[in-house]
């Protein structure tokens, strides 16, 4: 695949980037040096580590240092979510996370989209972590050099490398010797120290997943699915399908459209439409007053599919996790307890402690008359 990228570049001129979104700004990274994507787990803060390395992960086996890049360009720390993600990265022999709030897709930007002049506050640093500024659509995208991410300045560097000595069973040893100066960390390097206690819980589930070493017989025929809860029912989203998550504002309303069918949004160019699948899944609208969209300050949850040539938003009311699923945990849904249609329901599974229904998006959108035909 990287061989095939590298070609396409050569005789196009262009490079793909991966863009992803912190604290409202657009960067991106050569999509090459991307491993794999999640989102936030529970990471174990390393004492004396740079500021910026918020802590360590086990990802089967393997100890991964999780670098926050918000911290990392100088900006202040912001408030973490549980739709965070880390994004693996990976040079030469070493992988490395980054946190970032969100990804947003990757696109193919041509050298003439690139302007290398402005330098601002890198400018201190002698090799520069930004490479340039794109211009994609409406978006300013400041690209960041993965090299210079991966290895800072002189300054940071050995306390950096020496996270890489660390084995699986020296995070294990590390997290009990901050459990005993708790009540320390709890000032000084807690990660996500206002997290509640259902919060945590999630950070420590999506730990333990990503700990396990999956056995490739087992692994075969398994789903990845999107956990998004609608009202208080959770569903569980082919993630195949799904192109991002993003926050909406600025919902223009479409006159005389269907109850159901919230508005347009202006998506980095592109109108998609947005809608809501609660109604016809018998359940309470996610957006009980419309006049909340009014307010171009309200933030609106969405999820853009992407389904047989259909792309459209669905309002959502939170994105919860990504899982594998093995299709042998799934079960069929008790339609007379559950109160949901199971017309476009292809079962439950457990999640949590809850159940969790196994939502057949592509028959919804294509059977269930929730988008307008404008033709």
């Amino acid at each position: 695949m990287a061989d095939s990228l590298m070609a396409d570049t050569l005789i196009t001129g262009q490079t793909t980037y991966l863009i992803f979104g912190i604290n409202q700004t657009y960067y991106g990274l050569d999509s090459l040096v991307v491993d794999e994507i999640f989102f936030l787990p529970e990471l174990t803060p390393v004492p004396e580590a740079p500021r910026y390395i918020v802590g360590v992960l086990n990802l089967r086996g393997e100890v991964i240092p999780v670098m926050d890049v918000n911290l990392r360009l100088g900006y202040q720390p912001q408030p973490y979510h549980l739709s965070d993600r880390i994004i693996v990265l990976q040079d030469e022999a070493q992988r490395f996370g980054i946190l970032v709030n969100q990804v947003q897709d990757v696109r193919s930007l041509s050298s003439r989209d690139i302007t290398t002049k402005a330098r601002y506050r890198w400018e201190q640093e002698q090799q520069p972590v930004q490479t340039g500024i794109a211009h994609s659509g409406d978006d300013l995208i400041v690209l960041l050099s993965p090299q210079v991410l991966l290895h800072p300045p002189e300054r940071a560097r050995h306390g950096v490398e020496d996270l890489f000595s660390l084995t699986a069973e020296g995070v294990d040893h590390l997290r009990q010797t901050l459990g005993d100066l708790e009540s320390q960390l709890q000032s000084q390097r807690q990660f996500f120290p206002h997290a509640t206690p259902e919060e945590r819980q999630i950070l420590r589930d999506r730990a333990d997943h990503l700990r396990q070493v999956p056995d490739n017989q087992d692994h075969r025929g398994r789903a990845s699915l999107a956990v998004i809860r609608l009202g208080s029912e959770l569903f569980g989203i082919d993630l195949g399908i799904v192109r991002e998550f993003t926050e909406i504002k600025r919902i223009t309303p479409i006159p005389c459209a269907p109850s159901h069918i919230i508005g347009n949004v202006n998506l980095r160019g592109e109108i998609v439409t947005l809608i809501d699948i609660s109604t016809v899944l018998n359940l309470p609208p996610v957006i009980a007053n419309r006049t909340f969209l009014q307010n171009s300050n309200n933030l609106q949850q969405a999820m853009i599919v992407d389904c047989e040539d259909l792309v459209v938003g669905v309002v959502i009311t939170e994105i919860l996790d990504v899982v594998l699923l093995n299709p042998e945990e799934i079960c069929p849904v008790p339609t007379a307890i559950h109160g949901i249609s199971d017309e476009y329901l292809d079962g439950e599974t457990p999640y949590q402690g809850r159940m969790m229904s196994i939502l057949a998006l592509p028959k919804l959108l294509n059977q269930g008359q929730l988008v307008v035909d404008e033709s």
